[in-house]
């Protein structure tokens, strides 16, 4: 899980350094870009004594880190662009008031209150473990500290406004990944315009969280959205995923693989091979066919091959997902997820007219 730090809008001549070093300053107002075209599995790549070596063919690691490489590119290439836009916004709304972008900026950040003696000493009172130095040697970055979030806020607010009133069309596209399905871990109707595949592990608290969003777009995208499971055990540091996926296809037997899933979830340190026949019992699956099953390993490979499913498609932390191929990796609130669920909803139905 990563957590980005707050920033303060640049300067305009800082803003000018970046778009320099960027190479952004002539992209149009109106965010036009375009991606670099994926590369196609069928990519040859050499020929070797007369057979062609194909994409296709690199090590599942190296085309996951070619995936990896490419949504990074694309992520660089979003927040450059976002940049140039809410610049440029602010350098249209500054002339239209006649005044330049610092003086705006500055009009905007007047409309925060300086925080109080009163306020900063309260504070300094409330946090003695933050601040060991005497108050008069602190108060300055107290100051700060209480004032420079809401500064970052509402300057946002001002540009999320210029936003709203402004006609901005982006062409940039993420990269999209083939994510194959299993249909016995798919649930949703067949007729869904938007597919959503997790790569999880049952022994990630994560992924764990994560299913309280899936769970409530399931419901609030009910007919409009599927979703499918695939493992992706981390092996080194969850000494029981792997078994708990291999026990979760022996439910897969008996048509219980949603009810098992959701065991393992709902109970994550119950995941030792007792617990998981336990599971299995409570459930009411045929006990010893579930435990044959357990027991012969009959799916390690299986679970092996979605790793390596995974791996391939640029998985580099649990949970990732794949909302029609676009990957969004960690755990993702439902205002995240939703977010891309819609704008894919969007895009299949202008496709549709």
């Amino acid at each position: 899980m990563r957590i980005a730090s707050r920033r303060i809008i640049p300067t305009r001549s800082s803003c000018l350094l970046v778009l320099l070093v960027f190479g952004l300053l002539e992209l149009p107002s109106t965010g036009h870009a375009q991606s670099a075209p994926a590369p196609t599995s069928q990519e040859t790549l050499a020929i070797l004594n007369g057979a062609p070596i194909t994409l296709a063919q690199l090590p599942p690691r190296a085309l996951g880190e070619l995936q990896q490489y490419r949504h990074k590119e694309y992520n660089l290439k979003k927040s450059a662009l976002e940049f140039v836009i809410n610049q440029k916004l602010l350098d249209a709304e500054a002339t239209k008031k006649n005044m330049t972008v610092e003086q705006l900026v500055a009009s905007y950040d007047r409309e925060i209150p300086e925080p109080t003696a009163e306020e900063i000493e309260a504070y300094y009172k409330t946090h003695p473990e933050d601040y060991k130095d005497p108050l008069p040697e602190v108060s300055g970055r107290i100051h700060d500290m209480l004032r420079t979030p809401k500064v970052n806020d509402n300057r946002k607010k001002h540009i999320d406004e210029l936003r709203a009133e402004a006609k901005i069309t982006v062409l940039l596209e993420s990269p999209r990944v083939t994510v194959a399905a299993d249909p016995g871990r798919l649930q949703g109707e067949a007729r869904a315009t938007v597919e959503v595949i997790e790569f999880s592990d049952f022994q990630c608290p994560f992924c764990r969280r994560a299913q309280i969003s899936v769970a409530e777009l399931m419901k609030s995208y009910a007919g409009k959205v599927r979703y499918g499971y695939r493992d992706y055990p981390l092996i080194a540091q969850h000494s029981f995923a792997e078994k708990a996926a291999e026990a979760s296809r022996c439910a897969e037997e008996q048509k219980k693989f949603w009810e098992y899933h959701d065991a393992l979830f709902t109970n994550p340190p119950g995941l030792d091979g007792a617990s998981l026949i336990e599971k299995a019992r409570e459930l009411h699956l045929d006990e010893t066919a579930f435990r044959t099953c357990l027991e012969s390993g009959r799916y390690s490979a299986a679970v092996s091959e979605d790793m390596a499913s995974g791996l391939e498609a640029g998985v580099n932390a649990v949970p990732t997902f794949f909302v029609n191929g676009i990957p969004l990796e960690g755990t993702q609130s439902v205002n995240n997820l939703k977010k891309t669920i819609d704008e894919e909803l969007a895009r299949t139905a202008a496709e549709k007219q």
